[in-house]
């Protein structure tokens, strides 16, 4: 078996890893360098003409899936079911034709390509549907992490009782490790934090953050409920979690949810016909409310137009973005914007990857043969931790 690893040793984020047999070729996610303007024909070139006979995406956030569309349309891909909705709502709110996933995954259950498996195993992650994936074939085993962390809502010891007790290559991202051993504040932590900062406040609330980060919007609904605020989503917001459905609050399944808009449309535009659908608010009637409004970070404009209608005394901007994930440049003048308009910001964040203590606990379950870092910066703490392993820092490997 022959892995070849595309994106990860030189590069932050884009995860690319291609896995053959002498029968089978297969690749595990298709991201983008979020930091590369990178061109289609310069994808192309990545794989040499290659052709792959099935893809699997861990996660549906860009550096694990930017190319999938792109590049994989008559190419069998799979992904969590939960995912391909939120992929699928996203590309009907721009508008596009939405990606035909070939199958879904199923917690623990195998799915075979040629004479390979590939076995799915759902992990904590800020992204509702995110797995590792352990593939197997030529009589070897590959655990491939995608991002994982050990802080958030799902069980990190469930998880890792399901896996195998040796593989022979890890294969794994690790942009939340430190130099100590100290776990992150886990998203309950940060709901008490988040009732503690909001019940203190009299004015309007605004949290900044991923649409992406599932996670967080659950946090702070949790929040926003015990200090008996509304929980105010925008469309784009709300249009995907309506399509994941009742496990995450969204405004046509929770009450103390509604949809707002930020831009006006005309009553046949596509986007007001989606807006009809949700339980929804318009601003004239949300200046009279006690709420939580999430906030994105092209909303500035809408700020604005909200500072002309209501009072931010005493108000507050709570900026929730994960500690570890690239902030878009948007977002640095929504704060401003804010603080010149009285609102104190507060950051109130945490890590949506693995820390020490999590890679450490994972290595531990897995005894890995062999371990491949991708998307880390620190590699040098592989070795130091792990001196028995063997640390692979080469794009190719035979194993």
């Amino acid at each position: 078996m022959e892995i070849k690893t595309h994106r990860g040793h030189h590069e932050t984020v884009g995860s690319l890893v291609e896995i053959v047999t002498a029968k089978t070729r297969i690749l595990l996610d298709s991201g983008v360098n979020l930091d590369d303007r990178i061109t289609l024909e310069q994808s192309e070139n990545l794989f040499g003409g290659r052709h792959f006979d099935a893809v699997f995406i861990s996660r549906y956030h860009t550096d694990h899936a930017g190319l999938t569309s792109e590049l994989f349309s008559e190419v069998p891909v799979y992904i969590g079911e939960m995912e391909s909705r939120i992929v699928t709502a996203s590309d009907e709110y721009k508008a596009q034709k939405p990606f035909p996933f070939a199958n879904y995954y199923q917690n623990s259950k195998v799915i075979t390509v040629g004479d390979i498996t590939v076995t799915p195993f759902i992990v904590d992650q800020p992204a509702f549907d995110a797995y590792m994936l352990l593939i197997e074939g030529d009589g070897k085993r590959i655990l491939y992490t995608g991002d994982f962390r050990s802080n958030g809502r799902k069980s990190f010891e469930e998880m890792l009782e399901n896996l195998p007790e040796k593989v022979d290559v890890l294969i794994c991202g690790g942009r939340g490790i430190t130099r100590e051993d100290i776990n992150s504040i886990t998203e309950r932590d940060l709901e008490e934090k988040a009732v503690e900062i909001i019940g203190k406040k009299a004015g309007p609330v605004f949290v900044l953050q991923s649409t992406a980060d599932i996670d967080r919007i659950t946090t702070m609904y949790h929040a926003a409920q015990r200090c008996k605020r509304l929980f105010l989503q925008p469309l784009y917001m709300a249009q995907i979690n309506s399509a994941i459905g009742s496990a995450i609050a969204n405004p046509d399944d929770f009450l103390g949810v509604q949809a707002f808009l930020t831009t006006g449309y005309q009553p046949e535009h596509y986007r007001y016909q989606m807006f009809k659908t949700h339980n929804r608010i318009g601003k004239s009637e949300i200046v009279k409310q006690k709420f939580v409004m999430c906030m994105m970070p092209s909303m500035k404009k809408y700020l604005k137009s909200l500072s002309q209608m209501m009072n931010f005394h005493n108000g507050i901007l709570i900026d929730s973005f994960q500690d570890d994930a690239p902030k878009p440049p948007e977002a640095d003048a929504l704060v401003k914007f804010a603080q010149d308009k009285g609102l104190e910001v507060v950051s109130l964040r945490t890590s949506g990857h693995a820390d020490a203590m999590a890679l450490k606990a994972l290595v531990n379950t897995v005894h890995p043969v062999k371990i491949v870092p991708l998307s880390i910066e620190n590699v040098q703490w592989f070795d130091n931790e792990f001196p028995q392993t063997a640390i692979v820092k080469e794009d190719d490997l035979n194993c």
